[in-house]
């Protein structure tokens, strides 16, 4: 019975953190995202998932990145203190339009935050106004 309850307290620490904050941005300044991306045109082929951890020091977190629905990716991250900023990022094919999103998971899998955006195909006008940049 002892070793039930270390496991159950094992399985309890895995989730004794949380994210503070989680959010879609086209760019990190300072560790900090510069904007909250909820649609982004397929002008853009780049997007970062931010997040921001509280008491996860030393476990495993993980960015899950899918697309309409199938992942994609998945990136493993390491927090080295109780708060910590960190972010994934993703390279963005302007054909994939459609629905993206991450999940936040815990090392036992749990989903601790789960965030999405539209990755929109871009208006003629934008592109015809030099929208893009190369």
């Amino acid at each position: 019975k002892p070793a039930a309850a270390a496991s159950a307290s094992a399985s309890k620490a895995a989730t004794s953190g949380e994210v503070a904050r989680a959010q879609f941005t086209t760019a990190i300044t300072n560790h900090e995202p510069t904007d909250d991306v909820t649609t982004l045109d397929n002008s853009h082929t780049k997007i970062y998932f931010f997040t921001d951890l509280k008491n996860m020091s030393g476990q495993t977190v993980t960015h899950r990145w899918s697309f309409n629905g199938n992942t994609v990716a998945e990136v493993k991250l390491s927090p080295k203190a109780a708060h910590w900023r960190t972010y994934s990022s993703k390279v963005l094919d302007p054909v994939m339009t459609g629905t993206w999103s991450v999940e936040v998971l815990d090392a036992a899998g749990n989903v601790l935050a789960k965030k999405s955006f539209d990755y929109t195909k871009a208006a003629a006008s934008d592109a015809a106004a030099g929208g893009g940049s190369k």
